[in-house]
Order: C-alpha cells, then sequence, then structure tokens
C-alpha cells in the first residue's frame, strides 16, 4: 500500500512529528486527509498573529479552516492548533471522487506541514525582535 492509499483508508493519525520544535499530525479524515500544526502558548500573545496566521494561510492547500485549542483526541496541551484539509474542488475525495482531483501523499502533506512551520517560525522571530522596539 502507497501513502496515497494509506491516507483514504480511514484509519486516522496516519504521521505525526516535530519539526523545528513544532508538533505537526497528518490524519486521513476519513473524507479527505487533514493536516494539523501547534501553535505553542509562547507565540499566542504576538500583537501580529493575525498576520502570521495570514501568512501561514497562504502556503498550504486551500488555506487554515480550523483553529482550535486542541484536536478530538486531545493529544496537546495549552496550544492552539490551526489545520487544514485536502477535500478542495481540485483534490481527491472518497465521497466524490473527480478524476482529475489530486490524490496526496503523505510526503506531499508533510511538506506543506513544514513550509506552514518555517513561515510560522521565521514570522514569529522576526516579530519578536521587533516589538521589543516597541514596548
Amino acid at each position: 500500500m502507497n501513502d496515497s492509499e494509506k491516507l483514504y483508508e480511514g484509519s486516522g493519525l496516519a504521521k505525526h512529528g516535530t519539526y523545528k520544535g513544532i508538533k505537526y499530525f497528518i490524519l486521513d479524515g476519513r473524507i479527505c486527509p487533514c493536516a494539523y500544526i501547534e501553535v505553542p502558548s509562547a507565540f499566542q500573545n504576538l500583537k501580529n498573529l493575525d498576520n502570521i496566521k495570514r501568512k501561514v494561510s497562504s502556503k498550504v492547500n486551500g488555506g487554515l479552516t480550523y483553529e482550535d485549542t486542541k484536536l478530538c483526541f486531545n493529544l496537546l496541551e495549552d496550544t492552539v492548533v490551526w489545520g487544514w484539509d485536502y477535500g478542495h474542488f481540485t483534490d481527491y475525495c472518497k465521497l466524490l471522487p473527480s478524476p482529475s482531483g489530486h490524490k496526496w501523499t503523505i510526503d506531499e502533506i508533510f511538506q506543506e506541514c513544514t513550509k506552514a512551520i518555517d513561515v510560522l517560525m521565521i514570522r514569529t522571530y522576526v516579530n519578536k525582535n521587533l516589538q521589543q522596539f516597541y514596548e
């Protein structure tokens, strides 16, 4: 079974780990895959967090579509979780398989997780360093 088949079989958690100190989760989502990254509590008080969120949203498939303090199975504590899905018009979906829909692999979704985390880390670093001049 290849990576894309694993994502569409309904098994739940397909991959998880830590990248640059930030946790990520890739779920099969039963209908379509979903990805999540944590936003640690230390980041949540940044004055420019909405701008950082918009920048992260521009780097992932379909933009950010989920924000909550936990995932359904409570893997994270004291963090906000940002997530996005792979069930858009140009994506393969189990309920409405389109012949031209892209069937994402775990590796492709992991690459989007790393892009999102890189943006979160870079923007947060820049914002924290600029914030000290205005306080």
